[in-house]
């Protein structure tokens, strides 16, 4: 049985193994990115995120929302809403769904699904027309997803090296062109 349940600011800590699970899954799809630094230690990458949580549960509107498959955490989905800002005319404020993870034995049973439509209907309930989801490059299965829901790309997000990176090239070439 599933069951969708609201997280309390008391159970954070629960969160923290399927948040290490998404980072190792970003690691393996993302393996372009390892030329930028490791993953900090599961300790750190975890507290920082759990500080964004916190901050984010402290303030205005956001929701942590939990799926359970026999008192088992099996997925969750954590969204807020901020201040509107770019070139588009969305408001004057838009959804973020920030965090999206289910447990890897529960993918493709409707998990993630049921979280998503849940925190549309959310949002939607607060008068949010649009919302923002950030995909890690090389993600294709959560881009489906998201694309299957209506989702469209908007931005996309580059890193670079700068002199002081270890692997850099900077200054080694001639010149570069951003065309």
């Amino acid at each position: 049985m599933i069951k969708v349940n609201h997280l309390s600011v008391g159970l954070i800590d629960s969160l923290r193994p399927l948040w290490r699970e998404l980072v190792e899954h970003h690691a393996r799809v993302s393996p372009h990115l390892d030329r930028f630094g490791d993953l900090h230690p599961e300790v750190a990458f975890w507290e920082f995120r759990r500080r964004q949580y916190l901050e984010w549960m402290d303030e205005g509107f956001s929701r942590c929302l939990t799926a359970h498959v026999e008192e088992e955490l099996a997925a969750y989905a954590m969204v807020r809403i901020k201040a509107a800002s770019g070139s588009r005319d969305w408001g004057d404020r838009v959804g973020a769904l920030e965090t999206l993870v289910t447990r890897e034995q529960y993918r493709g049973v409707g998990l993630g699904g049921q979280l998503y439509d849940e925190a549309m209907k959310l949002l939607a309930d607060e008068g949010v027309a649009t919302v923002q989801i950030a995909v890690m490059a090389g993600n294709g299965g959560a881009m489906r997803f998201y694309q299957q829901r209506g989702a469209v790309p908007f931005l996309t997000t580059v890193v670079a090296p700068t002199r002081h990176h270890p692997g850099s090239t900077h200054g080694k070439q001639d010149s570069a062109r951003a065309d």
